[in-house]
């Protein structure tokens, strides 16, 4: 039996529902839609205090001598990585570092521009009180072309509410 290829949740097979095609037809499409965000929380159902881990993703064309994402870094949240894969070779530039409004290369310096270039950003659960965008900075040279995946490895908090 095959499973959805990012909720994965299993699909049904043949003979287990009558309109299994069109069933696995909108599951499929779900699953598609889902998009790059994972959400996994816990939530206490009398407060509404909640805590999250999320990761973010996005594809980021660059050119420049610095790109923002897009998505962002949530407000009240605590970042345990940013990491990055070089979808389309990354030209312009001879490497480049991942960073935030703080710290230019606060997850990643010297990072390979060749696809399929990775590089995990891990740090000790730096907590932002804002939101914010992941940075990728050029190093010797401005970006002129390329993508670099980005994921955002966060865990996000939510205070309880008045009832």
């Amino acid at each position: 039996m095959a499973d959805a290829a990012n909720l994965g949740f299993p699909l049904l097979k043949g003979g287990q529902a009558k309109k299994h095609v069109t069933v696995n037809e909108a599951l499929t499409a779900l699953d598609a839609a889902h998009g790059g965000e994972t959400a996994i929380s816990a939530v206490d159902a009398a407060s509404g205090a909640a805590t999250g881990d999320r990761v973010l993703v996005e594809d980021v064309p660059v050119t420049g001598a610095s790109v923002s994402t897009v998505i962002q870094i949530p407000n009240r949240a605590r970042v345990e990585a940013v990491s990055v894969v070089v979808v389309e070779d990354v030209t312009g530039a001879t490497s480049f570092k991942v960073g935030d409004a703080g710290s230019d290369n606060r997850f990643g310096d010297l990072l390979g521009v060749s696809a399929g270039s990775s590089n995990v950003g891990v740090i000790s659960g730096l907590a932002y009180y804002a939101a914010e965008s992941v940075i990728l900075t050029a190093n010797g040279g401005s970006f002129t072309g390329g993508t670099v995946r980005v994921a955002i490895h966060c865990r996000v908090y939510t205070a309880p509410g008045v009832a």
